[in-house]
């Protein structure tokens, strides 16, 4: 599908449909906090993704989290971008990944 490679850890598949409601609502927030270039919010925002999807054994969407998050404070409008747009892209990949593996169960 993407340039990102997704897989899910199938011990957490139990508990997967909470995690992607749950940064379903992060990601919406967070798209308003970046258009509106509300800071305080992005920066929260990219700090909880960070932790909440590396819990959940996605490193990559965690790094590309924090980097928003750096990026944010140092207030790199183009990195932001670049970062917030690959948040974007991987967190499709992830949906993807997990309606996938939710029609084999």
């Amino acid at each position: 599908m993407g340039r990102y490679e997704v897989s899910l850890d199938e011990d957490l598949m139990d508990i997967m449909e909470s995690f992607i409601d749950l940064t379903e609502k992060d990601m919406q927030d967070l798209s308003v906090a970046f258009e509106s270039k509300n800071t305080d919010a992005t920066l929260k925002l990219a700090h909880t993704l960070k932790g909440d999807s590396g819990g959940y054994g996605f490193s990559e969407m965690s790094e590309i989290s924090r980097s928003l998050e750096l990026a944010v404070k140092d207030n790199d409008e183009n990195k932001m971008l670049e970062y917030w747009q690959d948040l974007q892209e991987y967190w499709q990949e992830v949906k993807h990944a997990y309606e996938e593996a939710k029609g084999r169960k």
